[in-house]
């Protein structure tokens, strides 16, 4: 169905009457302006997007704002568009992606939005959720995400913009971003999922399975089963990275398959501790080496007399439990700026392949 044409007569003075451009704590100044949509950017310089949400809009709803916009025109009640000024005059959108990919869809180029100066780097992280709060978003929109706010954690760390190691100061950004509507079991979760990745403690690592992964990768160890690759140092070896007391049971069938395809190839296990407290992580080290060695003796007693002779010999044969990546960084005083764990490790952080592409303490 062909689509009526659309125009719009912005009211400037209207909208600033049923919707004052007044923000609160974290910006400094708001004005409410008329524009060029198309001026607006919504790439960086590096031609990344500058939506905060953790997934892009791929399939705007092109019917989204239709009733409003057709039968009652510019809703001024509404929450409005944000923009951010550059250094060099241009503008970059804050808030109103999918309402600006709209008005251009539908022909309307000039539109208002507010022209925001934020205090500093990370209230302009927090606003860039948190203007995607509320239903007028929620609604038509797509929501934040805990994705979408992790991201928004994440960019605020890397900058360094807060004390990303306090907890209640990740909750307190948290809540900035969800518009302080999420209840507290929402606001654990996300700090649960950033702790993750971001220990409380700036001398433990955490790490989650992909960041582990990448660390096997740089210290050129098998990770995600047999390595094809002949131009890595891991080839024809089998390796994984495990954390769950139950990851030798849930592979038994793969990792058996694994080791009769290749060749009898031995299977390294590399394993780390998901959620870590430093004085307690031999402890949490020896109980996941030993269920994992339970499993292993299973498996062995349930291979038959085939491979006998090879448990016999050496009950870890088929599958080795290699060490556990180093997660304990402060820095040894023995050893300069190198901290006390590195590369791989032994249940008590005996440093067993010392091959760390991170080599100073963290």
């Amino acid at each position: 169905m062909k689509k009526l044409k659309l125009k719009l007569n912005v009211n400037i003075e209207e909208s600033k009457k049923q919707n004052p451009p007044n923000y609160g704590e974290g910006i400094i100044s708001a004005n409410r302006e008329k524009g060029k949509l198309s001026k607006i950017n919504i790439v960086d310089a590096n031609g990344v997007s500058l939506n905060g949400r953790e997934k892009e809009l791929e399939n705007p709803d092109e019917n989204r704002g239709d009733l409003t916009f057709y039968t009652e025109g510019i809703r001024y009640d509404k929450a409005v568009m944000v923009v951010e000024k550059r250094e060099n005059g241009d503008l970059e959108l804050i808030s109103g992606f999918g309402r600006r990919f709209w008005l251009l869809q539908h022909g309307i180029d000039e539109y208002f939005y507010d022209v925001v100066k934020f205090k500093n780097d990370f209230w302009r992280t927090m606003y860039i959720r948190s203007l995607n709060t509320g239903d007028d978003h929620d609604a038509k929109g797509i929501p934040n995400t805990q994705g979408t706010i992790l991201k928004g954690l994440y960019e605020a760390r890397d900058a360094n913009s807060f004390n990303y190691r306090d907890d209640d100061e990740v909750r307190n950004a948290t809540n900035i971003m969800t518009g302080w509507v999420q209840p507290p079991k929402y606001i654990e979760e996300i700090l649960g999922k950033f702790r993750s990745t971001t220990h409380s403690d700036v001398h433990v690592r955490a790490l989650n399975g992909v960041m582990a992964n990448t660390l096997c990768k740089k210290m050129e160890l098998p990770h995600r089963g047999y390595c094809k690759d002949a131009s890595l140092a891991s080839y024809g070896r089998i390796g994984y990275t495990v954390s769950s007391e139950n990851a030798i049971d849930v592979k038994i069938r793969n990792l058996i398959t694994l080791y009769e395809e290749h060749g009898q190839t031995t299977i390294e296990i590399f394993g780390f501790v998901k959620h870590v407290v430093a004085e307690n992580i031999t402890k949490q080290r020896q109980k996941l080496q030993e269920k994992w060695e339970a499993s292993i003796a299973f498996i062995n007693s349930n291979l038959g007399k085939k491979y006998e002779k090879q448990i016999e010999k050496d009950p870890y044969f088929m599958i080795r439990i290699v060490g556990f990546h180093a997660q304990l960084r402060k820095p040894d005083p023995n050893e300069g700026a190198k901290p006390i764990e590195r590369g791989i490790v032994d249940v008590n952080g005996n440093i067993l392949i010392d091959n760390d592409q991170s080599p100073y303490a963290e």
